[in-house]
């Protein structure tokens, strides 16, 4: 029984590293990084957009700056700090092998067809796949069948540096 045990270990050990040698042939760790390097610009240019508001509303919490602008200002510093850190957090720990939930779809799915990817309105999985493998070669990524958790982050870090470009 005791080898039992250790015969599973082991199978379970090479298939992990089997599976996580594959998404590492499929996602590039120099195309993550140049990925991380845009989050983390993008949360260093909203940072500095909240900072300078942050400061002047210390001033004068009754200009018409310190209402709207500044809940905008610091809302898109925090979904740039948020995309950071996952993207972070999933590119360099075991969850790089996750696949992208269900639930997670629709979201990806509307940042490929802001991006002309897709057709937003007949998107289906295998559209989707199809779309993202688009997204992958302009990107100078190898083409998949699957859609890993890591894909559409990148796709989302992606769509929000376009979205500020403009």
């Amino acid at each position: 029984m005791k080898y039992l045990y250790k015969i599973t270990f082991i199978c379970l050990f090479l298939a992990f590293n089997s599976m996580a040698s594959e998404v590492d042939e499929l996602i590039p760790q120099a195309k993550v990084d140049h990925f991380i390097e845009l989050a983390f610009s993008q949360k260093s240019s909203t940072y500095t957009e909240y900072a300078v508001l942050f400061n002047f509303c210390q001033q004068r919490a009754e200009h018409a700056d310190c209402k709207k602008p500044f809940e905008e200002a610091e809302s898109r510093y925090k979904v740039a700090e948020a995309n950071h850190k996952v993207l972070l957090m999933v590119a360099n720990t075991d969850m790089k092998s996750l696949e992208m939930p269900v639930a997670g779809e629709q979201e990806l799915t509307s940042l490929l067809a802001e991006q002309d990817y897709v057709d937003e309105e007949v998107a289906h999985t295998s559209a989707l796949v199809n779309a993202l493998n688009l997204w992958l070669e302009d990107n100078q990524m190898p083409q998949t069948d699957k859609v890993y958790f890591l894909h559409s982050l990148m796709v989302k870090v992606d769509s929000a540096h376009q979205k500020q470009a403009q």
